[in-house]
Parts: structure tokens; sequence; C-alpha cells
């Protein structure tokens, strides 16, 4: 009897064996990798989504900023490689917008190319620029018509792969006919 009661206390005792516990920790081990790996991706997406809101809205201040001028402007002239427009503005300063190829940015001069200002931020790489132009001609009878070609990327992400890079085009009529 004494043999008997000695099992029953044995199996009334509520224990993990070792087998439960090694797969207990293995899916937990399994689990926390899953959960780090889909914490790290999303901070990879975010930091790409920060970057593409950064550079969008910094070329979208550059191209809104040359609309705006053309717009209102008269007498463009684009140069022969096509990186550099000049015309005059309604105020009739003589400004000219190139691009800047040991800083790869857009500049603006408002004094005929004297001295520049950068358009585009630090987090920019634009890799390209041109100006392409119809209407130009004076006496031609056309609206002088600007289509600008750029291409560009972000900066601040370490990897290539995680640069947002795009190119971007769009064309802009002067309100004003050249007629000499």
């Amino acid at each position: 009897m004494w043999n008997h009661t000695s099992i029953n206390t044995k199996k009334n005792k509520k224990s993990f064996t070792l087998a439960e516990l090694l797969t207990a920790g293995s899916l937990f081990i399994v689990f926390l990798t899953l959960v780090i790996q889909i914490y790290l991706q999303t901070l990879k997406n975010h930091r790409f989504l920060i970057s593409i809101s950064e550079v969008s809205d910094n070329i979208g201040f550059a191209i809104e900023k040359m609309n705006r001028e053309i717009r209102v402007g008269k007498d463009f002239s684009i140069s022969i490689n096509k990186d550099k427009l000049s015309f005059t503005s309604e105020d009739d300063k003589d400004i000219v917008y190139r691009f800047n190829t040991s800083n790869n940015s857009i500049e603006r001069s408002e004094d005929g190319g004297l001295t520049f200002e950068n358009l585009t931020g630090k987090n920019v790489i634009v890799e390209s620029l041109k100006f392409y132009g119809n209407g130009l001609a004076p006496g031609d009878n056309l609206q002088p018509r600007i289509t600008i070609l750029l291409k560009f990327k972000s900066k601040e992400a370490k990897k290539e792969s995680e640069k947002y890079s795009t190119i971007t085009q769009t064309t802009v009529s002067s309100r004003l006919l050249q007629i000499h």
C-alpha cells in the first residue's frame, strides 16, 4: 500500500517534461524571430517613405518655382547642351535656371548668372536637368513652351536599392505671346 500511495503522489504533481520545455522554447524563439523581422522591415519601409516624401516635397518646390516664373516670363533662351534656361521675368530681372554638375543641384540666378542659389536641398541628388523649348524665336507667332525633364534621386538612403529615384517631365506655357 505504501508503494501505491507514493505512485499516486507523483501522478498528482503537475510539471513540464524536458521535451515540452524544449518545444515551447523553440516556438518562442521562432515567434520572436518573426516579430523582429517584421519590425525591421516596417522600419526600413518607413525610412523609405520618409525619403520619398522629403525628396518629392523638395523637387516639387523647385519645379513649382520654375513654373511660376516661366509662365509670366519672356525672351527665353536655352543653352546648346540644354542644361540652362535664361529669360526675363515679369519684373525685368534676368532669370537663369541651370543644372550644376559639381554638386548635382538645380540653381537659380536673378542677376543674369553672376550669382546662383540652390533650389534643391542636400537630401536630393539631381542626376540631370534638361530644358526643351518651342516657340522661342522672336516673331514666330507661337506661344513659348518650355519642357523641363528632370531625373533625381534621394541622397539619404545608405543602400542604393533604398534610394528613391524617378524622372519627371513637365511643360509650361508662357502667358505672353512673343511677337516682335
